[in-house]
């Protein structure tokens, strides 16, 4: 009995681990449809040089969804707008960029220069970029599930996390602070040596059974601490 009780500790944290990566894998995929559609409507704008009303309302109507998204693919660190005197820092692209392209679009003296080009370049590379970015998290995904080493170290990663992330849930500390606790170093590394020792003590439970490994763990214990 002792071992079938370990063997369904040991089993537990690769099963959330495994529903963990199949739950980001949704979440990656609804991402990506979300940023197919939005190059498409980008595209459409651009092609139609500003005309294109439906589609220019839908994109600032999703504009902030798209700018949270992206994160780092829709920030420049330092940017100077054409013509101008002053320097940004952290400049989004997205909310930003997009009323310029639709000024530089009506304004008849520089509709038919090298500005709107440049907008929409810088749009749509932007957008380029950041499939390129959500293949990438696809591709790694892809070999994460194949890996129960994977599955093991993130279901003790969501098993260590539980009571931070409740607090979050509560609304005790912010979803900010739940993101740079768990998704610190030291959180990282702490996961990772309670993954490899609890499943190396479970595995030698289900071997020598409870009452055999209990002892060693004891000597071990007093050995080494």
């Amino acid at each position: 009995m002792d071992r079938i009780w370990i063997g369904v500790a040991l089993l537990l944290p690769f099963i959330i681990g495994l529903v963990k990566l199949a739950r980001a894998g949704s979440r990656l995929s609804e991402m990506e449809a979300f940023a197919d559609e939005f190059g498409t409507k980008l595209g459409s704008y651009i092609k139609n040089r500003g005309e294109d009303r439906e589609s220019y309302v839908w994109l600032v109507h999703r504009s902030n969804k798209m700018q949270g998204q992206l994160g780092s693919d829709g920030v420049f660190v330092m940017y100077r707008p054409p013509g101008a005197n002053v320097q940004y820092r952290n400049y989004q692209i997205v909310v930003n960029v997009l009323p310029e392209l639709r000024r530089t679009f009506e304004d008849k003296l520089v509709s038919g220069g090298s500005l709107p080009r440049d907008y929409a370049a810088m749009l749509q590379d932007m957008m380029v970029r950041h499939l390129g970015t959500l293949s990438d998290r696809r591709e790694l995904l892809a070999r994460s599930i194949k890996n129960p080493f994977i599955w093991l170290r993130e279901g003790v990663r969501t098993i260590i996390a539980l009571p931070v992330s409740i607090l979050g849930w509560l609304g005790v500390v912010s979803e900010d602070t739940v993101g740079r606790i768990t998704g610190g170093k030291i959180f990282r590394v702490v996961s990772g040596i309670a993954s490899f020792v609890g499943f190396v003590g479970a595995v030698m439970g289900i071997v020598l059974g409870w009452n055999e490994f209990a002892p060693l763990v004891v000597v071990w214990w007093r050995k080494f601490f």
